[in-house]
């Protein structure tokens, strides 16, 4: 299943709120799987979002936290990230979670939608 790299990001803490949730064991390997790929592909997209960074000449903040970007670099790199987080990337198919006893938050429900399916 191909997903942009910010649906994934959008989802994070969803997934790992869900992940910490009792599912049969069978849906639990599923959802492990899914997260091993997800967090792979985060992996990745945050090296190339310090290469981006250091293009355009951005500097550790003090506390090593943050990023600055140069104000004449910022456009640049807003482009750059538009582009990064536009990327299609192949993860396992969505998991079925019909038959499973467990609640979950509506908003939490709508970052795991592109993941999980549920029949009602």
């Amino acid at each position: 299943m191909k997903v942009k790299l910010s649906t994934i990001l959008d989802a994070q803490t969803a997934l790992g709120e869900f992940a910490q949730k009792d599912l049969k064991i069978a849906t639990a390997y599923k959802v492990a799987k899914l997260i091993k790929a997800i967090s792979a592909e985060i992996e990745l997209f945050n090296e190339q979002r310090i290469k981006l960074l250091q293009s355009v000449g951005s500097t550790l903040s003090e506390d090593g936290k943050q990023y600055i970007i140069p104000e004449n670099k910022k456009a640049e790199f807003a482009e750059g990230f538009t582009e990064l987080v536009a990327v299609e990337v192949d993860i396992p198919d969505k998991i079925n979670v019909s038959g499973e006893n467990i609640s979950i938050a509506p908003d939490l429900l709508m970052a795991l939608e592109p993941f999980i399916e549920i029949e009602v």
